[in-house]
């Protein structure tokens, strides 16, 4: 049979039993990706270009991932709820949005040089292995602090289905916003009047350092990844294919437009542009977008 595997992935979803009401609408889902990226796209990015090297490492570490695993956490419950939809279909909101918030990160990351840069990656990997490997006892202890009960047997399938989504997704996403970031970073330093990825002024990037940060994300992201699917197995997560079964170069197919949509999406979210928030009159010259950037500070 074909087969085609892009991480760890899918168990079938249980049977649709009483609770077909509480299925979610997919306008929420999608409104709810949309407001986490008008976030990025109109304060979190602008905000984040404007502060030092410090400051951008500090809310790259510890600020984007508390507001993407808000976004996580709705998306999942959304997914998990009892529906007739296939569960593909139902987590492809998560899945873009996975593929444009690992990017955004990656992003991040770039913006960072040398040793600097370096350790950024080091600790993200760390970072997301936790992650990982705490949801299910977390939700568990959660659920336990609260006094909910137990999930019945059709809960914890359909919650587990998803989670074998969203870790395949996210696996998959990171890898390639690694390799994705990395060479935008070294091919867009000649449009950095529109496109800007904190450029240094007349510096293009090294091509050795950059490479030598590629291939220690890489391989930081291999062990961290075979590392949690090991612990994850064992917490109940099912490791199958994400594209099994006779539909999957359709899922394929979507994915790749996906990710092509979701780099759109990322490359429009660092244009370089003014925000009324940044700027003290109508002047452009009072916006610190146009004070920091290369050529249009020399108007000022």
């Amino acid at each position: 049979a074909n087969k085609a595997s892009v991480g760890i992935a899918l168990i079938a979803p249980p049977p649709i039993e009483e609770e077909r009401s509480k299925e979610s609408s997919p306008y929420l889902t999608m409104a709810t990706v949309s407001f986490f990226v008008l976030i990025y796209v109109f304060y979190f990015v602008p905000m984040f270009k404007a502060a030092d090297d410090y400051e951008k490492f500090v809310l790259r570490l510890l600020v984007h991932p508390v507001i993407v695993v808000a976004g996580e956490l709705i998306l999942r419950h959304a997914a998990s709820q009892p529906s007739t939809t296939p569960l593909h279909i139902k987590c492809m909101t998560m899945i873009t949005f996975d593929q444009y918030f690992q990017l955004v990160g990656r992003f991040l990351v770039a913006s960072q040089e040398g040793d600097l840069a370096n350790w950024l990656v080091v600790l993200v990997a760390i970072q997301e292995l936790l992650m990982r490997i705490s949801y299910i006892p977390k939700q568990r202890f959660v659920r336990r602090i609260l006094g909910l009960p137990p999930m019945s047997a059709a809960q914890q399938a359909r919650f587990l289905a998803v989670m074998s989504v969203d870790i395949a997704s996210s696996m998959t996403s990171e890898i390639c916003a690694i390799i994705i970031a990395t060479a935008c970073k070294l091919l867009l330093f000649d449009g950095r009047l529109i496109l800007d990825i904190n450029f240094r002024l007349r510096a293009r990037p090294r091509l050795n350092r950059e490479l030598t940060t590629l291939a220690l994300a890489l391989g930081l992201e291999a062990v961290m990844d075979m590392t949690a699917m090991a612990i994850q197995s064992r917490q109940g997560l099912a490791l199958v294919s994400l594209l099994s079964g006779p539909r999957w170069t359709e899922m394929s197919f979507w994915i790749l437009l996906s990710q092509l949509f979701a780099v759109f999406c990322v490359l429009f979210t660092f244009m370089a542009r003014p925000m009324v928030w940044q700027c003290s009159s109508s002047d452009l010259c009072s916006c610190g977008y146009a004070k920091q950037n290369e050529i249009l500070s020399t108007f000022c």
